[in-house]
């Protein structure tokens, strides 16, 4: 099984693609707004393949369900 693993913080996106083996593909950008966080995401996907689950965690207040 395969999965994308982020923090993303208010200064940096960090991604990487997790299995069995540890993890790969650890990849880190400087996070300059929602379509960053995006194109990061979608950068990885690409790289790693197919997911079978997604965890990230995000900096920042939750208000009325969005980050």
């Amino acid at each position: 099984m395969r999965f994308l693993v982020g923090d993303i913080g208010g200064s940096n996106i960090r991604l990487a693609v997790a299995d069995h083996a540890g993890l790969k593909d650890v990849r880190s950008r400087p996070n300059t707004g929602q379509d960053s966080v995006i194109a990061a995401i979608l950068e990885a996907g690409s790289v790693a393949g197919p997911f079978d689950g997604v965890g990230l965690g995000v900096a920042g207040p939750l208000k009325d369900g969005t980050i």
